[in-house]
């Protein structure tokens, strides 16, 4: 059985070796700079997959709108409010609750 004195010791000693690790940790700048590039680099590396997944989207996108006129004519119709020569245009108001 250890000695009182001993255990008194062995806390004392684990107690300077994390003081003296948090003292490096905390104080050294270039710990935390890497810390926090550290984490940059994981949001960027968020950022690029998401980037990369709209790039794979809009290049879908154009292939269709590029070889189907039906779908090229609903884009202009739908989100640039284009319409044919002659043609008028009917927009109804959405239907409020108390419209059933």
């Amino acid at each position: 059985m250890p000695s009182p004195r001993s255990s008194t010791l062995r806390r004392w000693i684990y107690a300077a070796v994390f003081a003296a690790a948090a003292a490096v940790l905390v104080g050294n700048r270039g710990f935390r700079a890497a810390v926090k590039n550290f984490l940059q680099l994981r949001s960027v590396g968020a950022q690029i997959a998401a980037l990369d997944k709209e790039e794979k989207t809009l290049k879908e996108r154009i292939k269709t709108l590029a070889s189907d006129d039906a779908a090229l004519e609903h884009a202009a119709r739908k989100e640039l409010g284009m319409r044919k020569a002659g043609e008028i245009e009917y927009r109804f108001p959405p239907p409020g609750p108390d419209d059933e």
